[in-house]
């Protein structure tokens, strides 16, 4: 698909809908440059690269790979390198006003549970003993030790550690004390230059020792790391970290959500049955955030930026686990209600009775269930081969191994995030600017888990599982027709009060879900027999 057809695919989408209904070809609007950003020069021509500099005054970096499987050395060459080179690209241009770089709250989950995290760089740190010489790393270790106690030269030595205001470096005190900090970008230069299978053991010997749970978060830190060299003189920079990235809450799609990772991909799970259990502590914070308060941090973030305001740092965490924390209990509670309250119809006689997800403790009990739930899963995956439905069988399959490892206790983060930059660009805001853009998740602003939850769950519902609208209206949800008139959800405080989704285009722009969706309830149907004759409960 040409660059051109992706856009005007793009534009289709239900998401655009008030874009379409005030302007009129919306497309021409926009200018559209054919790259690869793992080329040299992303394949630009030198005339394409004089345009550039020319024309371009922001540069929001939100491309890359966001698979956690991936091998080292395919995640740097998909995100590491190509970053740098475009900012060595932005560096060269006369007008660029900021550089946004599009980074992850979990770039610093290897620190300990209930961490709270401060908008800056924590050192990337091998307890002793130091690595042995014929490590790659050991080229990449810093001459000094990092105190006991503390997180780096940027610790508050007046603040309690581990707390909010204060330095990590209590908090991450086993992880941090006395160890050797890693020279992140020496790091990374020695992975890119070795052969693949001695960067690939290297990376999973410093992420078992530093606690860094995959190649794609080791990236993303030392990615921020380089990134920062960038700063001052150079560029005006910008790094946005978003935790767990959900539905929109407002406006111009209630309920929207454009893929199945994350919590989509939770609570279709759930609604299949597949997810029944978790080894979270059910009392954990889970740090989701509304996809539309992501996007509306970014650009005030990037404005912000450009502008020099002294209140915004140059790394900004959009989250919601300090100023309105979502508990797993929760979460899983608000999620199970819905579906038992009307369970999806185009699920049929698949749907359960009875949603619940259980609190498992000890990893014994943990991986019996799983056991128990790979057996279901992989009979349907063999059924939906039998089907010639191989692709929906690898993604069901790759979905199930994904929750696995968030379900288990290593995924149980628990981590508080500060929220100054977003606090800070949300009080900036004029009045007319804060009808249009959201930067806080906040119970004094009228935000209500219970009813954003049951948004994300009616957009799921209608655009994954072919719900129809006048069903969920049963369940106490209106759907909204008259899209161009649709504004930011008013303050509402219980859960009963009706919640809105806009009915237009969404079976167009989700055909190929809905084939999965389909193909899965087909292979649904064998399950009960399947179980029954290899004696594993439901």
């Amino acid at each position: 698909m040409t660059p051109a057809a992706r856009l005007a695919a793009l534009l289709r989408g239900p998401v655009f809908h008030l874009l379409r209904a005030r302007v009129t070809d919306v497309a021409a609007r926009i200018g559209v440059i054919e790259a690869d950003i793992e080329q040299p020069g992303f394949g630009l021509s030198e005339e394409q690269r004089a345009e550039l500099a020319s024309d371009v005054d922001y540069i929001i970096h939100c491309a890359a790979s966001i698979r956690f499987d991936l091998p080292v050395k395919a995640v740097l060459r998909a995100n590491f390198t190509p970053t740098r080179a475009l900012l060595d690209f932005a560096s060269t241009l006369p007008h660029l006003r900021a550089f946004t770089f599009m980074s992850t709250a979990y770039a610093n989950a290897h620190l300990p549970q209930g961490s709270f995290i401060e908008e800056k760089i924590y050192p990337l740190v091998l307890p002793p003993p130091p690595r042995p010489a014929a490590s790659l790393a050991s080229g990449c270790l810093g001459g000094g030790r990092i105190a006991e106690g503390r997180s780096g030269a940027d610790s508050d030595a007046d603040s309690e550690p581990g707390t909010p205001g204060g330095s990590l470096g209590g908090a991450a005190g086993g992880a941090a004390a006395a160890g050797v900090e890693i020279d992140g970008l020496a790091l990374a230069e020695a992975l890119l230059a070795a052969a693949p299978e001695d960067a690939e053991r290297e990376a999973q010997r410093i992420m078992k020792a530093t606690g860094i749970q995959n190649t794609y978060f080791l990236i993303k830190n030392l990615m921020e790391r380089m990134v920062m060299t960038y700063a001052g003189n150079r560029l005006r920079l910008c790094i946005v970290r978003p935790t767990i990235v959900t539905g929109v809450q407002g406006a111009p799609y209630p309920g929207y959500v454009g893929n199945t990772s994350g919590l989509t991909g939770c609570y279709l799970a759930t609604a299949l049955g597949i997810v029944r259990f978790a080894q979270h502590d059910p009392k954990s914070v889970v740090a989701i955030v509304p996809g539309d308060m992501v996007s509306s941090v970014t650009l005030a973030a990037t404005v912000a930026t450009a502008e020099g305001c002294p209140e915004v740092g140059p790394i900004v965490q959009v989250c919601t686990s300090t100023t309105h924390p979502a508990h797993s209990r929760i979460l899983h509670s608000i999620t199970c209600n819905y579906l038992n309250a009307k369970p999806p119809s185009s699920l049929g006689r698949h749907a359960r009775s009875n949603y619940q997800v259980d609190f498992v403790k000890g990893d014994a009990a943990f991986n019996a269930r799983c056991l128990a739930h790979s057996v279901r899963v992989g009979s349907m995956c063999a059924m939906l081969r039998l089907a010639r439905e191989g692709k929906a069988a690898n993604k069901l399959m790759t979905g199930w191994g994904v929750w696995r490892e968030l379900g288990s206790r290593r995924a149980d983060y628990n981590l508080r995030f500060a929220t100054g930059g977003i606090q800070a660009l949300q009080a900036a805001l004029g009045p007319a600017e804060a009808a249009h853009f959201k930067c806080l998740f906040s119970a004094d602003l009228g935000d209500d888990w219970t009813r954003y939850l049951q948004t994300c769950a009616a957009g799921i519902n209608y655009l994954y599982l072919r719900e129809p609208l006048a069903t969920a209206s049963n369940a106490g949800f209106v759907p909204v027709t008259d899209a161009p008139g649709l504004e930011v959800f008013p303050a509402v405080k219980t859960a009963a009060a009706p919640v809105h989704i806009v009915a237009q285009d969404a079976a167009a722009s989700n055909a190929s879900s809905i084939q999965v969706a389909d193909a899965v309830e087909k292979a649904v149907g064998v399950v009960e027999a399947v179980q029954k004759a290899v004696g594993v409960a439901a």
